[in-house]
Order: structure tokens, then sequence, then C-alpha cells
């Protein structure tokens, strides 16, 4: 994941989801980069098991959603959407908020929320390691 976003406009917008317990990525336009994602992100679709929490694989936009989106959507307002994934090889679907951001170097991108936050049992007792 790259970092310069950090110091934009559009990361203004995205800061507030930081700790929320709703899943957050941000993806580069073309929807093949992950630049930024919350730590609720790290827990999308986890399950609870005996001991431990069981995390999914790399959760990954289909091909040409992100495109799509951002063609249908206007710069810095949020719609709701049915973004599908890839979960490990696996479609999957969630409603999800989805806000245009631009860059500094004017490349677009887009802030992906989920609706339904992270159970507070999984989000609590997670204990994931920090991301490089």
């Amino acid at each position: 994941m790259q970092n310069d976003w950090i110091k934009t406009q559009a990361a203004r917008n995205i800061v507030g989801q930081f700790d929320e317990r709703r899943p957050a990525w941000l993806w580069s336009g073309d929807g093949q980069e992950l630049i930024w994602c919350n730590y609720a992100a790290r827990l999308f679709l986890a399950k609870q098991k005996k001991s431990r929490i069981k995390l999914a694989k790399q959760v990954v936009p289909i091909k040409g959603q992100v495109r799509r989106l951002l063609r249908l959507g206007s710069i810095g307002l949020s719609s709701l959407a049915r973004v599908r994934f890839l979960v490990g090889g696996k479609p999957v679907s969630a409603t999800c908020s989805c806000m245009p951001v631009v860059f500094e170097d004017d490349k677009a991108g887009l802030l992906v929320v989920g609706v339904d936050p992270i159970e507070v049992e999984i989000f609590e007792n997670a204990n994931l390691p920090d991301m490089d």
C-alpha cells in the first residue's frame, strides 16, 4: 500500500473511517491496487472459532467494479451500491457507501465503506498485527 495520499484533500474524507467498526477500503481508480484499509476491513467476513478468529482471504473488487462506480459517481459524494468482491476466489457482495476521491496527482480513487459493521466480539478480540 502507498502512503502519499494521506496528505491530500481526499485524506480528510477518509480519516474518519480509521477506527470504525465498518470495513473501509481505498482503491486506486483501476481497482488494481489497495491504497489503504482500516482495521475492520481486515476482519471482513471473519468468523469466531473456539479460541481464535478465522480471517477471510484477501478481499478484491471484481474486475471493472471500481471503474464502473467511479464513472457513475460524483467526486466527494457518497452513494450506496451493492459491491461485488472476490474473497479467496469466491464471489461475495456487500452493500457499501462508495465515494469517488481525487488525489494530488489528479488520479482517481474510490473509498468503499461497508454498511454493516463487524461484530463487536470479533472486532475487539481480533488482535491483528500492524500492516506494513
